[in-house]
């Protein structure tokens, strides 16, 4: 068998969820204080909630649709705004949830530096996802 020099490696392909982040941790930790903030903010009962997000999880096959609140049957446009837009001071119910977002997904201990050493040898890293582009493209691009 002929042995695979570092020189002959143009490229590494990986997935990214739960193989450079923990993806479930990071929903986790946006999805649930958005979930808590639609309660405080609506008055909705939580497990009503839960059943609709489920319900629309499902059918789309994703839990990554941030305007998905708008599907949900207890969420009338009357409180649109408090998704959309500062009230009171305080961030919008979806700016909130795209920062927890951004700022729970961090790489596995040694990540960065392996991939930073595949870098340094000349190598191009393939990064594959199912998830919606966004967030991911943000957090590779700083």
């Amino acid at each position: 068998m002929e042995q695979i020099k570092k020189e002959d490696i143009n490229f590494v392909i990986t997935d990214l969820d739960d193989t450079i982040w923990d993806w479930l941790e990071m929903w986790y930790q946006s999805f649930m204080p958005y979930l808590n903030r639609i309660v405080e903010e609506t008055g909705i009962n939580i497990n009503i909630l839960k059943k609709e997000f489920k319900a629309l999880h499902e059918k789309y096959g994703t839990t990554e649709m941030s305007f998905i609140y708008k599907e949900l049957p207890s969420i009338n446009q009357s409180f649109y705004p408090i998704f959309e837009e500062v009230v009171d001071g305080k961030k919008s119910i979806l700016h909130e949830y795209n920062s927890n977002k951004k700022n729970n997904l961090t790489a596995y201990e040694g990540v960065i530096d392996t991939l930073k050493f595949i870098k340094n040898q000349g190598s191009k890293i393939v990064a594959f996802t199912e998830s919606n582009v966004f967030l991911p493209s943000i957090v590779l691009n700083t």
